[in-house]
């Protein structure tokens, strides 16, 4: 599945197996094939992808929100590094 990380400074494209964003209802695990779905990230928290070659990556997310579709995800994120 296609994870697109957009942030006030930078944008990038990862071919991810499958990303875990936590909300203020709970974590979600999305993969390939997920419902459709707008998701309000929780602030200090963060979001983890394994790509598909096989690296685990973590981002510390302020604030931000998730579009999940059946093959990919967009997340629009302040991060803590900013």
């Amino acid at each position: 599945m296609k994870l697109i990380l957009s942030t006030p400074l930078q944008r990038s494209e990862h071919s991810v197996a499958w990303l875990e964003i936590n909300t203020p209802t709970g974590n979600y695990v999305i993969q390939k094939g997920h419902a459709p779905t707008i998701l309000t990230l929780s602030p200090g928290q963060t979001v983890t992808f394994r790509l598909k070659t096989g690296k685990k990556e973590t981002l510390l997310v302020k604030h931000g929100v998730a579009k999940i579709d059946r093959t990919s995800a967009i997340i629009v994120m302040t991060t803590v590094e900013e």
